[in-house]
């Protein structure tokens, strides 16, 4: 898990049926529904209005990033 200072929360973990999921939890409210990506799990950093996710094997790793707020 990781959150910004303005209090967006984003959440990730791997599971051997859906694989990666990540929701996100904007500041005062809930969590959104997930998202899911059949890949293995990389790094989650959240940066001002973004959080960045990182995933897939070393040699081929995909970036994915998402407006937060």
């Amino acid at each position: 898990m990781v959150a910004d200072a303005a209090g967006t929360f984003v959440v990730s973990w791997v599971d051997n049926t859906t694989g990666l999921t990540v929701l996100t939890s904007p500041p005062g409210g809930g969590f959104g529904p997930a998202t899911t990506f059949p890949e293995a799990f990389g790094d989650l950093k959240i940066a001002p209005g973004y959080a960045v996710l990182s995933f897939g094997a070393a040699a081929s790793m995909s970036i994915s990033t998402e407006p937060v707020s």
